[in-house]
């Protein structure tokens, strides 16, 4: 579009297919949203979809499973967003399953209600223009076969900045990430300037920040893995693709998420579910002998992991691989105590314990702490000199004693995008900032536990990949049991 020189009003735009063509449905979802303590967004979301007539007028029923300490119901909030939504909303509070028992409570209880032929899966972290809605809904009615329609997502705090726009696995190390750039910014470069956005991407999945699924689909191939948090999208949309369901991510469909740019969650108790739903996905889903190279992409894992002295990570990276090796039929009542135990586990190890004032350590005020900022882009060795590199950092850590003084205060404090992997081990002892800045973890050297450490990650991982194609079997036999509605269902009754 062009402006002329007279004033311009754009007055109606509309979606149109040619004339004459039929969709294939007529079909309307409902809307289910997994909330835990976010009253404010979740009520505020709702309100922005209850509000809009366009976006109510394809929705037969909002889901809210709230499984928080603090009650959406509570919040100041709700009487509001339940009166916006005009006797579509229902609430359902039942304990903590993580998102993957969330989802697959909307997804169980739109099955049971049998008045819709999608579901919308939401987070509860998101702002949503809701003509998303009615866009993802009127696509999936012109697709010719039952398709899952995803959303976008973009930086709920700055908004221009598009985040998620198609994703997909690399299949040797079996790992999710961006077919396209990551973090485009649309202040500097618009639609018409970006060439990549011009193009159609086959994804492999789509987050389920939004996703909408065919109720059809739920019903063949089962609900959501066990699996509490992390990969259940991902695991879900290869397993659809297997029945012949499609993922579209759709242009024009969007949300604004919280972004995870100043977060970290590959080093606390979520690190355990990285590992393990990682692992069970490409169990049920690789397409690699042996897994490719997953188990090697693991292990160098846990040696970056162990010469920056985060030892509690790879404790519970150890542990997810010993949570596979028992079996898919344990998954369900693991769901229900695994993140007791993992923060059980934490008590064992220093680095464990976020400190966020300078009185949580009595053995060093903060001033006598040196910061290293390096303010630089640093790859790390690379080439012949990485060899030399790592053989000199492996001895120091594995077999010489740290310094004294070490033990008794951090020698360094390192920001969090300063603390790479071939920084943090020319220390002993060190204090590493957050991703987010609101506190630090402190890492000491412990020589026996990087021995210990490393010898069962090398074992752990031969381990799996030397009994993959039975392993995988296994997995595979109990799929169908394990994400249907009837064991689903066990989990859910003891809410009642």
């Amino acid at each position: 579009m062009i402006a002329g020189d007279s004033a311009f009003e754009l007055v109606q735009a509309d979606w149109l297919a040619p004339d004459g063509a039929t969709p294939r449905s007529s079909g309307k979802a409902t809307v289910s949203i997994t909330t835990l303590n976010r009253g404010d967004y979740c009520t505020k979301l709702l309100r922005e979809m209850g509000e809009d007539a366009d976006a109510r007028a394809v929705l037969d029923r909002v889901l809210v499973v709230d499984q928080g300490s603090q009650p959406i119901r509570e919040n100041a909030g709700f009487p509001a967003a339940v009166e916006s939504l005009d006797g579509r909303l229902r609430l359902i509070e039942q304990r903590n399953l993580g998102g993957s028992g969330g989802f697959s409570r909307g997804m169980h209880e739109t099955i049971e209600a049998n008045e819709s032929e999608y579901i919308i899966l939401l987070d509860d972290d998101v702002e949503i223009e809701p003509e998303s809605l009615r866009r993802a809904v009127t696509f999936a009615n012109w697709c010719r076969t039952p398709t899952i329609v995803g959303g976008h997502m973009l930086d709920m705090y700055d908004k221009s900045k598009l985040h998620a726009y198609a994703e997909g696995i690399k299949w040797k190390p079996f790992m999710w990430g961006p077919f396209t750039p990551a973090r485009h910014d649309f202040g500097d470069s618009n639609l018409r300037q970006t060439p990549w956005l011009h193009r159609r991407y086959d994804v492999d999945y789509n987050g389920w920040w939004m996703s909408l699924i065919p109720v059809d689909t739920l019903r063949e191939i089962g609900l959501s893995l066990p699996v509490f948090i992390k990969w259940d999208d991902a695991e879900y949309a290869l397993r659809a693709r297997e029945h012949g369901y499609p993922t579209v991510s759709l242009p024009g469909a969007a949300v604004w998420h919280v972004s995870w740019v100043d977060k970290d969650d590959s080093h606390d108790w979520q690190a355990f579910f990285h590992a393990r739903n990682r692992l069970v996905a490409a169990l049920l889903h690789s397409p690699e002998k042996r897994g490719g190279l997953l188990w090697r992409a693991n292990l160098a894992g846990d040696v970056k992991n162990l010469l920056t002295m985060d030892y509690y990570t790879v404790a519970m990276r150890h542990a997810a691989i010993h949570n596979v090796l028992e079996g898919p039929e344990q998954l369900h009542v693991d769901m229900l105590d695994r993140l007791p135990r993992l923060r059980e586990l934490a008590k064992e190890f220093t680095e464990s314990a976020t400190l966020v004032r300078a009185t949580d350590v009595a053995h060093f005020p903060a001033r006598e702490v040196e910061s290293v900022i390096s303010g630089q882009i640093d790859v790390g060795p690379r080439g012949a000199g990485l060899g030399l590199w790592l053989s000199q950092r492996f001895l120091k850590h594995a077999f010489s004693k740290p310094r004294a003084a070490a033990t008794a205060r951090p020698q360094a404090h390192l920001p969090f995008q300063d603390a790479r992997w071939f920084e943090v081990p020319m220390h002993d002892s060190v204090l590493i900032s957050n991703a987010e800045g609101s506190g630090a973890r402190w890492h000491l050297r412990n020589p026996k536990l990087f021995r210990t450490m490393l010898r069962d990650s090398v074992r752990l991982n031969l381990r799996y990949r030397r009994n993959w194609s039975a392993l995988s079997d296994r997995y595979r036999a109990a799929l169908p049991q394990i994400t249907s509605q009837a064991e689903w269902s066990k989990a859910f009754a003891d809410e009642e």
